[in-house]
């Protein structure tokens, strides 16, 4: 994978100096690396949500008194009747079949700790995405800079697509000293 920490102005230059065939590969390069770190968001979603759902229901057992009767989830539809023996120890998965026996605050803080790591490589990877987006977005303005693809370009009243995109990313299109 290319890095994209410089972010959408230092990948111009670069960009600037690559063949109509280069850029096309980028883009599709590009394309399919939001479309995985996209796939990985919508993972660390799943999971926090999931890990989440997990803390609430220790938190509710908590509460609870032993010897009481209640319904066990075996599956997300699947119940069956059982009785609470030990409200101080939990069971964690910690993958791949693996489950570690923890008292309820060690549970609790288990799930409290994945969740804020997961959180935090969640807005890493939003940071990344959002860099490897502004990338794909003007990978067009760029092809379009090339003679070939300017006389097939579309103008809006008078308005190059070039003319939108500079006026919508100013910042992109400045100098290395700033000025613009």
């Amino acid at each position: 994978m290319a890095s994209s920490k410089g972010g959408g102005a230092a990948r111009i230059g670069e960009m600037e100096k690559m063949s109509v065939e280069q850029l096309k590969a980028l883009k599709e390069q590009t394309d399919l690396e939001v479309n995985l770190l996209q796939d990985s968001l919508n993972n660390i979603r799943t999971a926090t949500t999931r890990l989440e759902i997990a803390s609430t229901a220790l938190h509710d057992l908590s509460l609870r008194p032993q010897g009481k009767k209640m319904l066990v989830p075996l599956t997300a539809s699947l119940y069956v009747p059982g009785t609470l023996d030990e409200a101080d120890k939990v069971l964690v998965d910690i993958g791949t079949g693996y489950f570690v026996e923890k008292t309820m605050s060690e549970g609790k803080d288990y799930c409290e700790r994945k969740i804020n790591l997961l959180k935090s490589n969640f807005d890493q990877l939003i940071e990344d995405w959002l860099n490897r987006a502004l990338t794909t977005s003007l990978l067009p303005l760029q092809l379009y800079k090339h003679e070939p693809f300017k006389s097939k370009c579309c103008h809006l009243r008078g308005v190059s697509f070039f003319s939108i995109v500079v006026s919508t990313y100013p910042s992109c299109f400045q100098e290395e000293d700033g000025s613009g």
